[in-house]
């Protein structure tokens, strides 16, 4: 039973792309997940940006 290299490798280099595909795919969707959770919470705190602003609102610049 000769042993082929040139199959075992090929094999190989299948099973790593489709795993770094699987892999990708999940990043990306943890990444989009997390980035309506920051969505989500920046729009809940921009009242309370919006106080923290007009309170500071001498420090910052204005264009007259």
């Amino acid at each position: 039973m000769p042993f082929d290299i040139l199959k075992v490798l090929s094999y190989t280099v299948v099973v790593i792309t489709v795993l770094t595909m699987i892999f990708g795919v999940l990043a990306y969707n943890f990444y989009k997940i997390r980035e309506r959770k920051r969505a989500k919470n920046s729009a809940s705190l921009d009242g309370a940006l919006e106080q923290v602003r007009d309170k500071y609102l001498y420090f910052q610049e204005k264009e007259l």
